[in-house]
């Protein structure tokens, strides 16, 4: 439980800097919504109810920089 308050104290300093990019405070919100949602065994909005309901409130449309091995040949087909 240490780690889990640890990560969400880090996040929300993140949350509250003005220089946050707002593409990473996406990425941040949605990363709290999760961890307080476990943290507080479901008496808070589910992650899904979050994104869902409009409260990260834009798409993310950055690749993660360490996704370089993902290959999108590997992909299924959608049909």
């Amino acid at each position: 439980m240490d780690n889990l308050q640890s990560e969400l104290n880090k996040i929300r300093v993140s949350l509250l800097n003005p220089r946050t990019p707002p593409d990473r405070y996406q990425q941040l919100y949605a990363a709290q919504q999760a961890l307080s949602w476990v943290a507080s065994e479901g008496r808070m909005m589910s992650p899904y109810d979050a994104i869902i309901g409009g409260k990260v409130w834009a798409p993310i449309k950055s690749t993660p920089a360490n996704s370089e091995d993902c290959s999108g040949s590997l992909r299924q087909a959608l049909s």
